[in-house]
């Protein structure tokens, strides 16, 4: 908030692309990365690895087939239940960050546009 405070527009432009474009090409991958590693990790030490095959399979005979099988309605159900949930967070999202953003943005025009104390001396001049 500060260094955007007291920086010229421009400047808080490039830096705010600048930061989207490392978060996109840096932070992303090196998460997914992370997530995949830890995620390996957590199976060798409860050591369900020899479970799950490539594309998420069950690898091994003995274990039962079952817990992968659900019908059809109760899939249908399930992806509707998510798709509500996820739907409403987006929602809840965009309703929350629309007013901050849009009072952040009048906060800053109204600041930079205020007049300042040479104005205000050229104004009592005349």
């Amino acid at each position: 908030y500060l260094i955007v405070r007291f920086s010229h527009w421009h400047a808080y432009l490039v830096t705010s692309s600048l930061m989207g474009i490392s978060i996109c090409c840096v932070w992303g991958p090196y998460f997914a990365r992370q997530w995949t590693a830890r995620f390996h990790e957590m199976c060798a030490a409860w050591q369900v690895g020899h479970l799950l095959a490539p594309g998420n399979k069950i690898a091994n005979p003995n274990v039962s087939h079952r817990m992968w099988r659900i019908s059809s309605a109760a899939w249908n159900e399930r992806r509707r239940r998510v798709s509500l949930v996820t739907g409403a967070v987006v929602l809840v999202n965009i309703l929350i960050l629309a007013p901050v953003s849009l009072m952040f943005t009048q906060w800053y025009v109204y600041g930079k546009m205020s007049p300042s104390c040479a104005c205000c001396e050229f104004l009592l001049e005349t």
